[in-house]
């Protein structure tokens, strides 16, 4: 005579009801968002808390002290979603333009990268910004990559 014994699991499946957005992926009920989104379904850009034309006031280090005030925009980027571009920075001209890559909901770096001001001077910029309410605050250093000088800045930017 045999007997047969059989198990069933109650538990249930924790991410049964749970639909994550944009490439998200669940794991014990909890989306795993991918770079460039958040929430709870992975369903906030990040970026677009950055993205907008700002009155940007911006003060150097270099002598002597130097203040300056300007348009800036920032823009997403057409291929990366954790990603968009700040142009006139410097007050360097719209065509002067640098990546920044968004590292949470309220932070951004600005990696190591040249950009070419009007006169074509090559410079070397990296940084790093942050959003407080709708005020943005960038910190940076810029070098001139022909003659090795360096400037560390402070832009403060306030939507128009």
């Amino acid at each position: 005579m045999g007997a047969i014994v059989a198990f069933s699991s109650c538990e249930d499946d924790p991410c049964e009801t749970v639909v994550c957005q944009n490439d998200g992926v669940c794991s014990d009920g909890v989306c795993d968002c991918p770079d460039g989104y958040s929430g709870t379904l992975c369903e906030t850009e990040q970026r677009t808390v950055f993205l907008g034309t700002y009155n940007a006031a911006e003060e150097c280090s270099s002598a002597p002290f130097f203040t300056d005030h300007f348009v800036m925009k920032l823009t997403a980027s057409a291929s990366e979603k954790d990603q968009f571009t700040l142009d006139n920075l410097y007050n360097f001209g719209a065509n002067s333009i640098v990546i920044a890559t968004v590292t949470s909901d309220t932070t951004f770096k600005v990696k190591s990268q040249n950009i070419t001001e009007q006169s074509l001077t090559q410079f070397n910029v990296v940084g790093s910004g942050k959003i407080s309410g709708k005020i943005i605050t960038l910190e940076y250093v810029i070098s001139d990559t022909d003659i090795g000088s360096s400037d560390n800045c402070t832009t403060v930017l306030t939507p128009q």
